[in-house]
């Protein structure tokens, strides 16, 4: 499996759109900078594990965690997770599951983490549009992440790495 962490917020994802010619598009934006944090977990099949979390710190990764080998590695079933370098990865304080063992991939590497290749469609549920707060901004990037679950197949050709070892 592979994993990785996006921060969405009020602050807007900005995307380029289709416009008439002479007219400017207009996107709304929020001067507010709350944030929630998607975690995710995914195999080369496409099978997932998302998580939204209101933070990126040492308490939410071990959540996550837990959760995650509470879902995915049941008695008998060992999992390998890849991650990148992020601070709340290398905690002191961060417990690691049983049946779980965890790879850390090279510091400010992100184009060898496949889940990387994910998070452009998770935002494209989200582009352009402005929201009034976290909990609207949750329900549509849960809604997007649920329309994402029902096609593996899209999230696997994205982590179609050639040197991904299949599992």
């Amino acid at each position: 499996w592979c994993s990785d962490e996006a921060r969405f917020g009020l602050q807007p994802v900005i995307r380029r759109i289709w416009a008439p010619k002479g007219e400017r598009p207009v996107a709304p934006v929020a001067p507010d900078y709350q944030w929630l944090w998607l975690y995710a977990a995914h195999p080369r099949s496409g099978e997932n594990f998302w998580l939204s979390l209101p933070a990126l710190d040492t308490a939410m990764v071990q959540l996550f965690l837990d959760e995650f080998a509470k879902a995915q590695a049941p008695v008998g079933k060992q999992i390998i997770l890849y991650w990148d370098g992020a601070p709340a990865h290398r905690a002191k304080g961060l417990r690691v599951p049983e049946r779980m063992t965890l790879v850390e991939g090279l510091a400010y590497t992100p184009e060898l983490n496949p889940a990387e290749k994910l998070w452009p469609l998770v935002k494209e549920g989200v582009a352009n549009e402005s929201f009034k707060d976290l909990g609207a901004l949750e329900r549509r990037v849960c809604r997007r992440v649920c329309h994402l679950s029902e096609d593996p197949e899209q999230i696997a050709a994205r982590l179609n790495y050639h040197w991904w070892p299949d599992g």
